[in-house]
């Protein structure tokens, strides 16, 4: 079984995959990728959001806000993220047609419970392969804060945990395991 204390990052990624690959079936054209460690990306702009949590009895809970046909202008606090210099971005404004919700659960269901029995198989190896061509923060200049700690550079990829892997000015490399700021550059 997969000790879910030390898989938190893992599967957050494997949770944005099965968002990407499950937005990918049903909206053709568009490449969907992933941003360290919770975050999906399409044109620059995040499309999703993911939260994983450990339940008291040990489950890992994961939340997606996947915006698919938001309303922003009936919400000021939302209307709000449409004046920011990158505002985010939903499947209605890159099809004419934004999938029926039961028809995006159910793709969404389908690449969950595979991601979840490859993983609880010993197969992250397989998700890390198709999470690191998706690294939409890989090559960027970063700003990582977490725990009172700051590291900056340039995102070098994921190590084969799924940590993050920051090139510091020094040239030196360092794997960040969690964070709750990330800032990106070009």
């Amino acid at each position: 079984m997969l000790d879910l204390a030390g898989a938190a990052g893992a599967i957050s990624l494997a949770v944005a995959l099965a968002v990407a690959h499950a937005v990918e079936d049903l909206v053709p054209d568009v490449r969907v990728q992933l941003k360290w460690p919770n975050d999906c990306y399409l044109d620059d702009r995040k499309l999703a959001g993911i939260l994983c949590e450990q339940a008291p009895d040990g489950r890992m809970v994961a939340g997606i806000g996947l915006n698919v046909a938001p309303r922003w202008q009936d919400d000021p606090a939302a209307a709000a993220l449409l004046r920011a210099a990158v505002p985010p971005i939903a499947l209605a404004d890159v099809c004419a047609q934004p999938p029926a919700l039961t028809t995006l659960l159910i793709a969404l269901h389908r690449y969950l419970i595979e991601a979840c029995g490859l993983l609880r198989a010993g197969g992250w190896p397989v998700l890390l392969a198709q999470v690191r061509p998706r690294d939409w923060l890989a090559g960027r200049s970063v700003t990582v804060e977490a725990l009172g700690d700051t590291v900056r550079g340039q995102a070098a990829g994921l190590a084969d945990d799924g940590r993050l892997l920051v090139r510091g000015v020094s040239g030196a490399l360092r794997a960040v395991a969690s964070a709750h700021t990330i800032a990106a550059g070009p």
